[in-house]
């Protein structure tokens, strides 16, 4: 939860709570999703204010003289700049209690003869749904206490309709319509059970039935606090925020074709695994590089975009750009060409994109999308593009093995961000790490970690000559010399405690695909290679022709992946920096 966050907490009667609504009306902000409460829900309620209310007409029979109370939930909001209380939970109770109330007070309306009690709870009533005016005390049935601008539900109206009018259309099929409909059903049969009881039931429903309002300061600390409290459901993402103030800079048309890109831009998300969350949040870097911000502390998506009132969200474009990191993120998980997206069919371009998506984490992305999108329609893009992907591979791989933690790597990606508006061939500026020193080359050949060794399993498969296209989905790391071997198993002279130190170095380490992984188990070297012949991996196919692996085979190999790794860094190197002096 924000520091310094300020919440009010101090539970009230519906009838308190919802009179406060002529200071700062209820607002159901653009974000929130449509109401949703149906018959269930609407009975439900209805139920357990009517047996409260029986428990409470018992209590008093029998001489209690305090009156109990009914706890019906928390309400989660906040003052918006316009002094409305912006509900992020408890809608459907908020709306729902409204809608009861009015269709209670259109059947007292109707009374005949009026009685005293009707007339006080008609008293009651009115200024939890309307505002009175403060001379004469009447109401405006026109002027509600509430007010939905929820983007999705397309019957908001129907709201300001029934609490205006007290009708609605029996052939109206609509939540708010029903449900109102239904309520009526309800106290028209509590009425006709026991004309008295209803007044009981009115009574505790406005004076005993308790809420408990939890009103913050912001609208993030807001959230925050629905997101601890909510286990009933989805919580509101930044997502929905962006969309809701997306929704709200545009008009007409525009309005119906942003629904629409959203829609098919986050069924396209699903189908690869994406979320419109993450696609905003790659999409925060390449915002913060256009201003120039290089600076390493990275805020959440939704706490950086409200620093401008969400104004870098409403400019044109944004979510053709959304749609753009979906394609190139698509690309790299789905690792095949796509249609209508030329550079797809790159093979180069779909080694590198595999290469990176072995990092541990996103921020290669980061970089990644950034560069696409100030780029991805220059002349030099198809020459310049790959040469990036290289060099980002070889220069996170270079730090990743004598550092391997986030913060080694975030001042170069931000740095890199920045210089990528300027220029396709950015500089890079990334922590030193010598591919010469010795402690470099001992942290190849013994990975510190599993993503060491992928990242250099990776790189030594694609840079193998006889490598043809991307490496098999879901390839694994095979040990040349098992693992687990058995006591026929010709150590060499070694301890088994140096053995099993031995075999985890990079030169007993090939990419292999699964089926054949477990077919080569942990069998003697001849039966391997019989599997090895069968794979698509280049680097295995050269293994299966080898007549036999030992301990100085290891050891040898070693040496060549280290080599081999220095050598791809340098041919990447020059061809980037061959770009570099053209200004490609």
């Amino acid at each position: 939860m924000p520091t310094n966050a300020t919440i009010s907490v101090n539970k009230e009667t519906v009838r308190l709570y919802l009179e406060s609504g002529k200071t700062n009306p209820f607002l159901i902000p653009e974000y929130q999703r449509p109401y949703a409460w149906g018959e269930d829900e609407a009975s439900k309620l209805f139920e357990d204010l009517h047996d409260f209310a029986r428990s409470e007409v018992e209590r008093e029979k029998q001489g209690v003289k305090k009156e109990g109370t009914y706890f019906l939930g928390s309400i989660v909001s906040f003052l918006n700049e316009n002094d409305e209380r912006e509900v992020i939970d408890g809608q459907q109770r908020l709306t729902s209690l409204m809608l009861l109330l009015r269709a209670i007070y259109t059947k007292l309306e109707r009374t005949d003869p009026m009685t005293e009690q009707a007339e006080n709870f008609i008293r009651q009533i009115q200024p939890c749904l309307w505002i009175k005016d403060k001379y004469t005390g009447k109401v405006d049935t026109t002027k509600m206490l509430i007010r939905s601008n929820a983007m999705d539900d397309n019957f908001n109206a129907r709201l300001q309709l029934i609490l205006d009018t007290g009708e609605t259309d029996e052939e109206w099929t609509d939540n708010y319509s029903e449900n109102y409909r239904l309520f009526q059903r309800l106290f028209d049969k509590l009425s006709a059970d026991n004309a008295f009881f209803v007044y009981a039931f009115i009574h505790n429903l406005l004076n005993n039935a308790i809420v408990l309002p939890i009103q913050a300061d912001t609208q993030d600390t807001a959230l925050t606090i629905f997101s601890t409290l909510n286990d009933r459901g989805l919580p509101l993402s930044d997502a929905d925020i962006f969309k809701a103030k997306m929704y709200d800079s545009l008009q007409g048309d525009e309005r119906d074709d942003l629904m629409r890109s959203w829609r098919e831009l986050e069924a396209r998300s699903l189908d690869v695994d994406e979320t419109m969350q993450h696609l905003f949040y790659v999409y925060m870097f390449y915002d913060r590089a256009v201003k120039g911000d290089d600076k390493t502390t990275t805020p959440g998506a939704r706490k950086y975009f409200s620093q401008d009132k969400f104004s870098s969200l409403k400019q044109p474009g944004v979510l053709d750009k959304l749609a753009d990191i979906l394609d190139l993120l698509t690309i790299a998980k789905v690792r095949k060409p796509v249609s209508g997206i030329p550079w797809s069919e790159d093979v180069t371009i779909l080694q590198a994109l595999d290469m990176l998506a072995c990092y541990p984490n996103d921020w290669w992305q980061y970089a990644v999308s950034t560069y696409y999108l100030l780029h991805k329609d220059d002349d030099s893009f198809d020459e310049a593009f790959p040469a990036f992907l290289n060099k980002l591979f070889a220069e996170l791989l270079r730090v990743y093995v004598l550092f391997p933690t986030v913060n080694s790597i975030k001042g170069g990606i931000m740095k890199l961000n920045v210089a990528s508006v300027e220029s396709a061939v950015p500089r890079f500026d990334f922590r030193q790490a010598d591919v010469n020193d010795p402690q470099w080359r001992e942290g190849v050949v013994h990975p510190r970690n599993r993503y060491t060794r992928r990242m250099v399993i990776a790189a030594t498969s694609y840079t193998e000559p006889s490598q043809d296209g991307l490496l098999p989905e879901g390839w694994e790391v095979e040990h040349v010399f098992p693992q687990h071997w058995s006591a026929n198993y010709d150590c060499e002279g070694h301890t088994s405690e140096k053995l099993a130190e031995i075999v985890e170095e990079i030169g007993n380490l090939i990419a292999l695909e699964k089926p054949l992984n477990i077919g080569a188990s942990d069998g003697y070297y001849d039966k391997k290679r019989v599997e090895y012949a069968k794979s698509s991996i280049g680097v295995a196919r050269t293994m299966a022709k080898r007549l036999g692996w030992h301990v100085d085979d290891i050891h040898e190999r070693n040496v060549r992946v280290v080599d081999q790794l220095r050598d791809a860094f340098e041919i990447w190197s020059d061809t980037y920096n061959s770009l570099m002096e053209i200004g490609a």
